[in-house]
């Protein structure tokens, strides 16, 4: 695996393994080039994102793209096992894999995803941040505005992250038309142990208290009088009588305060 790699905590768990391969450059071009060659790109767009994407790469054919076939092999047994390890999640043997390619203006917005994520990168080399294509990932909130951090998408090195309520991420937009594409093979490490959600604590509304304390007097020196209905905020000719009658008696039973008659 990867020489060199970094994990980072915040905001949220992810790693992000530089030279993650450790093979002759002519097994990283082969998969490249039967990346882009591959018959089945199918072009996906809404207001989330924007790329083109294959179909899952276990569907593929190891007579015809056998070095794509030999990279998933490699995630699903050595990766897999080695992921297993380090974080001590028992993980199924399902891994989902697809090739996913960002032209110019391509983008993908903020979202959460299966248990762990990755995103491989076969980019062209160097990858300049003039060119986008970054990957955002967010402060942990429940509405991500803010960008914690942001990623190059450096030739063969692997992003990986634990996913969770608060693993926030995006794609910035790809700019430059006489840039090469963003090309990757991105997909999930599936677990049968679901990480729990977080209980938010219930949101604590300030109460507004009355300050003005010749304002408080009045108030109550008028309550006290036998005209207050008249005088104060509910006059009894805008209030049907049966109404008028109820608020008092409930005033009465709530507070054990006799109110006036004369506007009962």
């Amino acid at each position: 695996l990867g020489c060199h790699s970094t994990r980072h905590k915040r905001p949220f768990p992810h790693w992000q393994l530089r030279d993650f391969l450790h093979v002759d450059s002519s097994v990283l071009e082969r998969i490249e080039a039967e990346l882009i060659s591959y018959p089945s790109w199918n072009r996906k767009e809404n207001d989330l994102y924007s790329l083109f994407q294959t179909p899952d790469l276990q569907t593929i054919d190891k007579a015809e793209q056998p070095a794509i076939v030999d990279f998933r092999n490699f995630l699903c047994d050595k990766v897999r096992t080695w992921l297993e390890n380090v974080s001590g999640v028992k993980l199924l043997s399902q891994v989902d894999a697809t090739g996913s390619c960002y032209a110019s203006t391509d983008h993908l917005l903020p979202h959460s995803d299966e248990r762990f994520a990755f995103v491989y990168y076969i980019t062209q080399e160097p990858w300049e941040e003039s060119f986008g294509g970054q990957t955002n990932i967010y402060n942990k909130d429940c509405e991500p505005t803010t960008i914690f951090t942001s990623l190059l998408p450096y030739r063969n090195s692997l992003l990986l992250f634990e996913v969770s309520d608060r693993s926030w991420h995006s794609v910035a937009e790809v700019l430059g038309e006489d840039n090469d594409p963003r090309l990757s093979i991105n997909g999930w490490f599936h677990s049968s142990q679901r990480i729990k959600p977080r209980v938010q604590s219930a949101l604590i509304l300030p109460r507004i208290s009355p300050k003005h304390e010749k304002f408080n007097a009045q108030m109550i020196e008028e309550l006290d009088s036998a005209d207050w209905v008249e005088k104060g905020p509910v006059n009894k000719r805008f209030v049907l009588q049966q109404v008028l009658k109820l608020s008092c008696k409930t005033l009465y039973l709530t507070n054990k305060f006799m109110w006036c008659s004369s506007a009962c």
